[in-house]
């Protein structure tokens, strides 16, 4: 009445080990696709292309008013340069972890940081020498970096 897909009666085991061998092909194919999937997954993007440029235009920022803080002769435009890209730093790092920023941009954000923190203190403490006036008093004045 109906026909057997698989073949006559009489082939009843040839037509066992043919299916068997198409689930088992079946089963390989979607294990090695399932293998490619993760092998692919691992290199996606896991940040938008907006996110990127933005963090990298703050981490360029923060470097060009680094070096604008540093030609600069007056400490009190330095300072204010210096906290400029300390703010620019910041802001990358917390758009993007700083191991991501040093894939894109190739800079070692915890480095720069602490470079321009460094040279936050530093024109502190000489705008307190250059200025004594403009130092707050008391133990403030410790606590600020006005005095060594």
């Amino acid at each position: 009445m109906f026909d057997n897909p698989f073949g006559s009666e009489q082939g009843g085991q040839g037509s066992l080990s043919t299916v068997i061998k198409i689930a088992v092909g079946i089963i390989v194919v979607l294990v090695v696709l399932s293998l490619l999937s993760r092998w692919n997954g691992g290199h996606r993007q896991r940040h938008s292309h907006a996110t990127l440029t933005q963090a990298k235009t703050f981490v360029q920022k923060a470097a060009k008013m680094s070096v604008r803080a540093k030609q600069n002769k007056n400490n009190l435009l330095a300072l204010i340069d210096i906290n400029y890209a300390l703010a620019y730093a910041e802001a990358a790092r917390r758009i993007l972890p700083a191991k991501e920023i040093n894939n894109i941009e190739s800079i070692d954000l915890e480095e720069l940081i602490f470079f321009l923190e460094d040279e936050q203190d530093r024109l502190i403490k000489q705008l307190g020498v250059d200025c004594p006036s403009c130092r707050p008093d008391s133990e403030y004045a410790v606590y600020s970096n006005y005095l060594a």
